[in-house]
């Protein structure tokens, strides 16, 4: 069933506490050829419907987070989603990240957006018009991979890799991830 077609009143009885979201990325994607229809473009009445109906609902998710294309920083489906979520009492924080700042191996830079219901998001806002969005630099982004611990692709085939530790698959993933040989041809 399409979201367009949830009312008010079902989505109050979904009683959702988290809404992660991720509206079609065409109506806003900078790749050569794109239209950037934004809210014109049919792809987008999802998200519409979303941000008409979310100030009118009783039980509203305590947090929202929302990914999107680079493009969708200024569009004016954003700018509609911020004056929703401020009408809705969310706290809100906008980010822009590429996941090789994390280590993973996708050069892709994405928005990001988390809204909180109550109010208590360090830095966030609650102004509709604060357009300010995090940009992402390699100095700011956390240490590669989760824990401080390398990228995968960094630890695979490493000696500690190989022994099991730091890579809860141990040396049966070192394995499978490395490259088998190319077979020898055959003698004439």
């Amino acid at each position: 069933r399409n979201i367009e077609t949830f009312s008010v009143a079902e989505l109050d009885a979904v009683a959702a506490d988290v809404w992660t979201m991720s509206p079609p990325c065409q109506p806003f994607t900078t790749t050569r050829g794109a239209k950037q229809l934004d809210t014109r473009d049919m792809r987008s009445k999802a998200l519409s419907h979303l941000t008409d109906v979310l100030p009118k609902m009783r039980r509203k998710p305590r947090a929202i987070l929302l990914e999107n294309v680079k493009g969708f920083d200024g569009s004016s489906a954003l700018a509609s989603w911020r004056e929703a979520l401020v009408e809705s009492g969310y706290t809100f924080r906008s980010f822009l990240y590429d996941p090789v700042d994390f280590g993973v191996p996708n050069h892709r830079m994405r928005f990001y957006m988390l809204a909180v219901r109550s109010g208590v998001l360090e830095g966030g806002s609650t102004d509709a018009t604060d357009d300010d969005v995090s940009r992402s630099r390699a100095e700011d982004a956390p240490e590669p991979g989760l824990g401080g611990q390398a990228p995968w692709y960094e630890r695979v085939g490493t000696p500690d890799a190989e022994a099991g530790e730091g890579d809860d698959d141990g040396p049966a993933a070192a394995a499978a991830a490395t490259p088998a040989a190319a077979p020898s041809p055959a003698p004439s």
